[in-house]
């Protein structure tokens, strides 16, 4: 029997919007075929896209050359 991770929450990476988005686009997706509307679950996976491409980009440090 394993026992349990108590320090999984601990390492868990914050999560951004945009990875947020994109993995519940992904979800969505997967259920598209199963579902009975079909155009609203498609409508829902193209609004998580969206939703992912309108975040801004993380911004990056400049390394600077005291810092190199």
């Amino acid at each position: 029997m394993r026992t349990p991770d108590l320090f999984a929450d601990s390492r868990r990476q914050i999560e951004t919007p945009a990875e947020r988005h994109s993995r519940l686009a992904l979800n969505a997706a997967r259920r598209l075929k199963r579902a009975q509307q079909r155009e609203r679950a498609a409508r829902l996976v193209c609004h998580h896209l969206r939703c992912m491409l309108e975040q801004e980009p993380p911004k990056r440090r400049l390394r600077t050359a005291s810092a190199a």
